[in-house]
């Protein structure tokens, strides 16, 4: 989990100086009952452990990945599965890792499945009520330079 936390760390500094809503920020019990997002902890653990060692994703990041999708897409084809916070994780995730390694075609797919869901989901109205994860979301596909943006919302 250490690598994990430093990556989040990097990635959304600001997190850690902006006093978002308490509520908003209990993730860590989606560990232990969400396989997906388990699942894409474990593989953005073990990715980060690849790309700091400068080599290509070993058998068990792409154990985690397929384990990741496989959940994801299980999750997604549950009732309700679009409407649990975590899926949007899970999805970011996968976005910002395949964008680590320059899978533009994962990415895509990461990004129109995530623009539906928030859509599904009320879109700009989404936010108002989560504005960590509007801020996250904005650091992280405005930031990285991802094929859709949040701005969408913002007319």
């Amino acid at each position: 989990m250490t690598t994990y936390d430093t990556a989040k760390h990097a990635a959304f500094p600001l997190k850690y100086t902006i006093d978002f809503d308490e509520a908003e920020d209990s993730c860590v019990p989606w560990i232990f009952s969400n396989m997906a997002f388990a699942h894409s902890v474990f593989f953005a653990t073990s990715a980060a452990k690849d790309f700091r060692l400068g080599r290509p994703y070993t058998r068990p990041t792409l154990i985690h990945l397929r384990r990741t999708i496989r959940s994801l897409n299980v999750q997604l084809g549950e009732d309700g599965g679009h409407l649990d916070d975590s899926t949007i994780y899970t999805i970011v995730t996968l976005a910002m890792l395949a964008t680590l390694v320059g899978d533009l075609t994962a990415v895509r797919a990461h990004m129109v499945g995530l623009r539906r869901i928030v859509e599904l989901r009320g879109g700009e109205s989404y936010f108002v009520e989560r504005p960590k994860q509007h801020f996250m979301l904005e650091r992280s596909v405005m930031k990285k330079g991802l094929t859709w943006t949040l701005a969408d919302y913002h007319t």
